[in-house]
């Protein structure tokens, strides 16, 4: 899970500049569930 999570950050990271507030969003709700499951 670690390693596809340093993905999903990366990614976001890309997309965080066409699309600051969507995946801004997306990613509080990503980081959320992954502390949640911890």
């Amino acid at each position: 899970m670690d390693g596809d999570f340093s993905c999903i950050k990366r990614a976001v990271k890309r997309r965080r500049s066409e699309d600051f507030t969507l995946h801004d969003s997306l990613t509080q709700g990503l980081i959320r569930g992954a502390e949640g499951a911890q």
